[in-house]
């Protein structure tokens, strides 16, 4: 069921958002000062601050190309209706223009522009939240549409978990029981090459050789 699969989307993106931003407050991450971050609190709050981002730019594009688009035919009015009823909301949101330009540039894609220009060269140009206060802002916008589709679809939503139970995985390609064996080998060829080019450097192998 196709309305289904937009609604397993709705309802993940909306979960991961809501405990990134538990983890933001149960670490403090939203009432720290400029001058009160370590190196791995700063790493660790933007890496939260961009997969919240990066989520939102998801839901946004499954709620304008798929929702009505691949909703079954009994279910595109009720789809209509949500969307008639989140739209104060939903402008809101995507008054942030420069979101998904961001989300390209920044997060989801290398650091480059069309493979060429440095993301960075464009630092600030983009119109998408900066500060806590802003994501704390789309976030509330972004939960006014979440809470429209769960009062429409309740009862889909209810049994979301196990329609995606349904689907079954497949086991992973790759298996790893001469890993070790292996990191040890690629160490010691390059070393090899090291050597070779006279660098008078090398990789040491208890670094990498241990899982």
């Amino acid at each position: 069921m196709r309305i289904k699969e937009s609604l397993y989307i709705f309802a993940k993106y909306q979960s991961d958002i809501a405990f990134l931003f538990q983890t933001l407050m149960d670490l403090g991450y939203h009432v720290k000062g400029d001058g009160d971050w370590t190196p791995k609190e700063r790493v660790h709050y933007v890496t939260i601050y961009n997969t919240v981002l990066l989520n939102i730019c998801s839901f946004v594009e499954e709620y304008d190309n798929h929702f009505l688009a691949f909703a079954e035919s009994e279910f595109k009015q009720r789809v209509l209706s949500v969307k008639k009823i989140a739209k104060p909301a939903y402008k809101k949101v995507k008054e942030w223009k420069g979101l998904q330009q961001y989300r390209n540039n920044m997060i989801a894609h290398t650091l480059r522009i069309d493979k060429d220009e440095f993301s960075f060269s464009k630092l600030g140009d983009y119109d998408s939240p900066r500060t806590y206060l802003e994501l704390v802002i789309i976030r509330k916008y972004f939960m006014m549409v979440y809470t429209i589709i769960l009062m429409e679809f309740d009862e889909e939503l209810s049994t979301i978990n196990n329609f995606a139970r349904n689907f079954n995985q497949k086991n992973p390609p790759r298996k790893h029981e001469d890993a070790e064996v292996e990191l040890k080998r690629v160490v010691e060829e390059i070393n090899s090459l090291l050597e070779d080019y006279n660098s008078g450097k090398y990789l040491l192998l208890d670094q990498f050789e241990k899982l």
